[in-house]
């Protein structure tokens, strides 16, 4: 049996607001069904918009996936553009509202658990809906982009919003938005900003918290990375040779680079044994959980991947399904 933490949903709700948009982010609905256009230029640089069908919201199908592939408990969170579009204020409505129907979602389906949206376009906002989400009992993590409005994580500006994290012990899924380079991705569809723009984007974000001494100041949050930290395993080496010989850098961080990466959470999606298998050498199983990225992503090899990367039974029990299950029994993260 499995627990799967990446797993997205998009809730009535939210699908006719993308839908009543006549720029992007928003839904297009065509002749061919419902088109979910994301990043700017998308069809003059990628060919044409994503088609999304009933997986996307339809949570029968969602079960039926799930029971296809052993996975008996799955934690839903909205996909990106999550609420960056909207002004503060109604980003901050809408956050309630989509946070009350995925808690909706769980308690109906014993079979979910799901992550909260805020509205960082307004930190006294967000800070204000964590407040609510920990009321929620199903909510387990607040998931976020790499960029908030535009802005890193590293961004002073989001001080206050770690500090109620930490205060929270409230587990923030990090997930990449906008993708890094689109500009030079054209002409091989969406392959490219989706392998490689969104793991360049996750990787500077998770290099930018630690070079700028977030989890310094904040020690208590826990961060779980999307994609297995995109490429963060494969260079940290030359990250932490190049920041510890950099005065402006090593100021921020008490500890070498790689020191963070072992405190840091991460899901196991990388489709490839070696490189989850590097990953998992670094910052140990315990730090892993098993993911699918349903429905923009579904793979029955994801759980063999993951078998053959840790070779041990118990190693793999636990990311399979363990360090899901302790997470949603305590409350919290370890």
């Amino acid at each position: 049996m499995k627990i799967d933490i990446h797993s997205h949903v998009y809730p009535q709700k939210y699908l006719d607001l993308l839908s009543e948009r006549d720029v992007i982010p928003r839904i297009e609905n065509r002749s061919d069904g419902k088109h979910l256009m994301i990043f700017p230029g998308e069809r003059e640089r990628l060919g044409d918009s994503r088609a999304i069908n009933s997986s996307y919201w339809n949570l029968d199908e969602k079960i039926t996936f799930m029971k296809k592939y052993n996975i008996n408990r799955t934690m839903l969170s909205l996909g990106n553009p999550w609420l960056d579009f909207l002004r503060p204020s109604d980003s901050i409505k809408w956050a309630a509202i989509i946070n009350e129907e995925i808690e909706a979602l769980a308690e109906e389906r014993d079979c979910f658990e799901g992550m909260a949206v805020v509205p960082m376009q307004s930190i006294k906002g967000t800070n204000k809906e964590l407040d609510h989400i920990k009321t929620l009992k199903h909510l387990r993590a607040v998931s976020i982009g790499t960029r908030p409005k535009g802005k890193h994580l590293d961004d002073p500006c989001f001080n206050t919003f770690w500090e109620k994290i930490e205060e929270l012990q409230m587990p923030v899924f990090i997930h990449p938005h906008y993708t890094i380079g689109i500009e030079e991705m054209f002409g091989y569809g969406h392959a490219m900003p989706l392998s490689l723009g969104f793991t360049y984007e996750t990787t500077l974000s998770v290099a930018r918290v630690i070079l700028g001494g977030v989890l310094d100041r904040f020690p208590g949050i826990k961060l779980i990375l999307a994609h297995a930290g995109g490429t963060i395993f494969f260079i940290y080496g030359r990250i932490g040779y190049f920041t510890e010989k950099d005065p402006l850098t090593s100021k921020n961080m008490q500890l070498p680079f790689v020191e963070y990466l072992k405190k840091i959470y991460y899901d196991a999606i990388t489709y490839s044994a070696p490189a989850l298998q590097a990953a998992i050498k670094i910052a140990g199983a315990e730090r892993f959980f098993f993911g699918t990225d349903h429905p923009f992503s579904s793979t029955d090899s994801v759980e063999s991947i993951v078998r053959d990367a840790v070779g041990s039974s118990r190693d793999s029990s636990k990311i399979l399904q363990g360090n899901a299950e302790r997470w949603i029994q305590q409350g919290s993260l370890d």
